[in-house]
């Protein structure tokens, strides 16, 4: 009977060690669950002067979007795409739950009920800088000379010709918030080019005392303005989509976005929009955004 009990005690022994042994090797993380949506709707505002070519960009974007949702844990049943030819709209249908989510531009329609995911940038790797340059004329050299001890007045921007490329409509409106920031200067008329080469081209001739220019674009002119990060659109959130609103589904978003972005459709999409990319956006750049949006509206 004592040896009988001794095999078993023995067994319990060798059995508790190799159990020992199987609970210190490392354990798989239980799978998660995908999320399932049955539908999300997403709303492309149409960029000033698209063409007939923008509804396809944009379709193609949408079907890059619900592989890269999925490939982040969020499957879409139904993407649904739509579009606008005004911010205004796209930023109605946000508020009142109609989109889910809204590429749009920055205008005074930014809506306030919607939260900004991403920004557009220009540029893939860095975003854009606004300044104000210097030209080539008498009083341009006098303004630059001016700067390197004191800020310029509001009187000095006055009696300056000022050039800018009409169409980049976020650039003005930039250069406006930062006159009028630095100098309490109001910028209502300016001298306007067709392109950045017309206007620099007017700047190195002396045909304009200062311009509006960005920063990549040139690096031979005094600048007269410390510069000015921006953006050229945003991606918005609707508030109404409930099943959106934790952070998780935020940076599921988000990344999905990023990753679609890198795809053939998201670089034309982004062709576009004259953009490179998408980026990320603190909330500190959230509200200037949202005060550069009055400005655009009255560019």
């Amino acid at each position: 009977m004592r040896r009988v009990l001794a095999m078993l005690i023995a067994m319990i022994i060798v059995l508790c060690a190799c159990g020992g042994e199987q609970s210190g090797e490392p354990q798989l993380p239980p799978s998660e669950e995908p999320v399932r949506l049955e539908s999300l709707t997403l709303e492309c505002s149409a960029p000033r002067g698209s063409g007939s070519e923008f509804p396809a960009a944009a379709k193609a974007f949408g079907a890059a979007l619900q592989e890269a949702l999925a490939a982040e844990g969020v499957e879409v049943e139904t993407l649904r795409l739509t579009f606008s030819r005004m911010d205004a709209a796209t930023a109605d249908a946000l508020e009142s739950g109609g989109v889910t989510l809204g590429i749009m531009g920055i205008g005074g329609a930014l809506v306030q009920q919607g939260e900004v995911l991403l920004g557009l940038s220009r540029n893939r790797d860095e975003l854009s800088c606004a300044l104000l340059i210097a030209g080539e004329s008498e009083y341009g050299k006098q303004l630059a000379w001016r700067t390197k001890t004191a800020p310029l007045t509001a009187e000095e921007w006055s009696r300056a010709k000022i050039g800018a490329v009409e169409a980049d409509r976020v650039l003005i409106a930039a250069a406006q918030q930062l006159l009028y920031e630095s100098a309490g200067y109001t910028l209502e008329t300016y001298h306007a080019y067709a392109t950045v080469e017309e206007l620099l081209a007017a700047v190195k001739s002396g045909a304009v005392d200062a311009a509006v220019v960005r920063a990549e674009d040139t690096e031979d002119f005094w600048a007269l303005t410390e510069s000015r990060m921006l953006y050229e659109g945003t991606v918005v959130l609707s508030s109404a989509a409930e099943e959106l609103q934790s952070e998780q589904m935020k940076t599921a978003l988000r990344k999905a976005f990023l990753l679609a972005a890198e795809s053939e459709a998201g670089r034309e999409l982004l062709k576009q929009y004259a953009c490179g990319g998408f980026a990320a956006v603190s909330e500190e750049e959230i509200l200037a955004m949202r005060d550069l949006a009055m400005w655009e509206e009255l560019a």
